[in-house]
């Protein structure tokens, strides 16, 4: 089994949103309108890879002294 963790573009994270959508709104009900941001276009995007399958996501938002780590998302097995 092989993982990988990459930074994505913002212009690239249509699949991080959609895993997102899978988990937060499909799976926990949280309302599609809440879960995308504003924050989405500025946020560093973390995805992680399970044998060439994206499996999960994040987001890390800077702040004025520290990271934000939010959204994360695992697709279940």
């Amino acid at each position: 089994m092989s993982v990988e963790v990459r930074v994505v573009d913002v212009a690239d994270i249509e699949p991080l949103l959609v895993l997102r959508e899978e988990v937060f709104c499909a799976e926990q009900g949280v309302p599609v309108e809440l879960e995308r941001d504003a924050h989405d276009a500025t946020a560093v995007h973390l995805a992680a890879y399970v044998d060439g399958a994206l499996m999960g996501t994040c987001r890390l938002l800077r702040g004025p002294e520290l990271w934000k780590l939010g959204r994360m998302a695992v697709r279940s097995a």
